[in-house]
């Protein structure tokens, strides 16, 4: 990409605009919002809008993607499904978020955070705390966390590049889906098994954006409910990193700085708000459904959390 701004002021104009939008930082980062890359747990997908069309038969256990195949037509939109992806992390961050099962939304959702020493936003008075003791601190002050229906827990955020092997759509058709870039939640018993294979990399001083990492799903089941372990192995041979590379992993972190601010912004207006509930003018919020997603069913993913459902690193390379 060509980062020499026009050196006259006649050169700054109408007919020069994108050039100078995308080297002065106005351009886009992403149309629309990053995509999601998840489990799919759903059987079937029923069309709400069309009550005579059939309904299609889906494969839980699944990877599933959604995304525009030109990025600037919304009307691409096109979900892919495969039994086997690739990713390739550039970025991991982590962030500590509630899911009331009951009320069927996120009631709490810290600040995006890369490590333990970090600080995330607290309550909507701007006070902080250090990654490495919010939990505790948020429990002693709020218990309820503790329960199963309402449970604080922590989420690793890849951010990274996605390849599907032998991707279908829900209708069979073949979709190529090759180094799409996405984001990857991953937490409860998925929490670590992807964050093994990371640390491994660390611990040998090479950086995981120069390797990919293959994916499966094995199926387990906990009493009535169903739920999908990852099965994450690192690809042999690395991948050289590229200028091309290098603007994605500022594209990642502008998402993140965006994501962040909009969390501060939630609790900014809580704040200002005062509410006089001790719990409401601490925590609650409203958040967008396209925001943050990371439950594609809540009992299900729940279920996967066990008694490995947060683990805290105690330290962090």
């Amino acid at each position: 990409m060509n980062e020499n701004l026009p050196t006259e002021v006649k050169d700054f104009n109408s007919a020069n605009a994108a050039m100078i939008m995308e080297m002065t930082g106005q351009g886009k980062v992403f149309v629309d919002r990053l995509s999601d890359v998840r489990v799919n747990y759903e059987d079937v997908w029923v069309d709400e809008d069309n009550p005579s069309a059939k309904d299609i038969t889906l494969t839980r256990g699944d990877f599933k993607v959604s995304f525009r195949t030109d990025p600037e037509d919304a009307g691409t939109n096109v979900t892919a499904y495969a039994s086997k992806i690739s990713f390739r992390p550039f970025l991991q961050t982590y962030r500590y978020s509630v899911y009331d099962s009951n009320l069927e939304k996120n009631i709490l959702s810290t600040t995006l955070f890369k490590n333990w020493n970090s600080s995330i936003v607290y309550d909507t008075r701007g006070n902080e705390l250090s990654a490495k003791e919010y939990k505790k601190k948020t429990l002693l002050r709020y218990p309820q966390f503790e329960d199963q229906n309402t449970k604080l827990k922590c989420n690793r955020v890849l951010y990274g590049q996605l390849t599907m092997v032998d991707a279908k759509d829900m209708h069979g058709n073949d979709v190529v889906v090759e180094n799409l870039p996405c984001q990857f939640y991953l937490k409860g018993k998925n929490f670590m098994p992807t964050g093994d294979i990371i640390d491994g990399l660390t611990k040998r001083q090479m950086l995981m954006m120069n390797y990919q990492i293959s994916i499966t799903t094995e199926r387990h089941k906990t009493g009535a409910v169903t739920w999908f372990l990852l099965l994450p192995e690192l690809v042999d041979g690395t991948i050289t990193f590229t200028d091309n590379d290098l603007e994605l992993l500022k594209q990642f972190q502008v998402v993140i700085n965006d994501d962040n601010d909009q969390i501060i912004e939630s609790y900014t207006k809580a704040r200002a708000k005062a509410q006089s509930d001790d719990f409401a003018e601490d925590f609650q919020r409203p958040l967008e459904d396209d925001f943050i997603d990371v439950t594609p069913n809540v009992s299900e993913d729940d279920a996967t959390s066990g008694d490995m459902s947060d683990p805290l690193p105690q330290t962090m390379s």
